[in-house]
């Protein structure tokens, strides 16, 4: 089992976010990435055959990107078996230890209702961030009081980030680092 609130007390986590992964899932999760390159690569090939007008090597390509893809729709429904989902946005305390054996439907965290604190920040490259990175925001008055937050939303020049309930609430907040940690 992992956790990402592995060390701390309390994580932010948005509705939706992976709280908890069990043990097996990096086998899943390998297999949803080998697959994710083999329909690139057959992609690749569908298009190539279809440029050059080779209709049999395109039909081939393409009846094998079909396969893949039904293949890693399964993958990632079967992903879901291996993860806990937060069913709310607030903060995540596990309250189980990575490696521990844990019995079906026993409680393996909380989620406090406290309000979650969401700011929007203009990013000169937004590609730099994904959903779910982990960033360290501060009050501009206090920028050594850090607080980590979660990159909840990513558009083209700016980033939403998610948290939780130990920062304090201020007229300004900057993003302390600018690249995910």
């Amino acid at each position: 089992m992992w956790s990402p609130a592995e060390g701390e007390a309390e994580t932010a986590v948005v509705a939706s976010e992976v709280v908890i992964k069990l043990r097996g899932v990096k086998t899943v999760e390998a297999k949803v990435a080998r697959l994710e390159k083999e329909i690139a690569s057959y992609q690749e090939r569908y298009d190539k055959a279809l440029e050059a007008g080779k209709k049999a090597q395109a039909e081939a390509a393409e009846k094998r990107l079909s396969q893949r893809q039904e293949q890693l729709k399964a993958a990632r429904e079967s992903l879901q078996a291996f993860v806990i989902i937060a069913p709310k946005a607030g903060l995540f305390t596990s309250t189980v230890k990575p490696g521990q054996k844990i019995e079906a439907g026993a409680v393996v965290g909380m989620i406090s209702g406290e309000p979650v604190r969401r700011a929007t920040f203009k990013v000169p490259d937004s590609t730099e961030f994904s959903e779910g990175d982990d960033i360290d925001v501060a009050p501009k008055a206090e920028p050594k009081a850090a607080a980590g937050c979660k990159v909840s939303v990513v558009d083209d020049g700016s980033i939403e980030v998610a948290c939780g309930g130990d920062l304090e609430p201020g007229p300004v907040v900057l993003p302390k680092v600018l690249v995910p940690q």
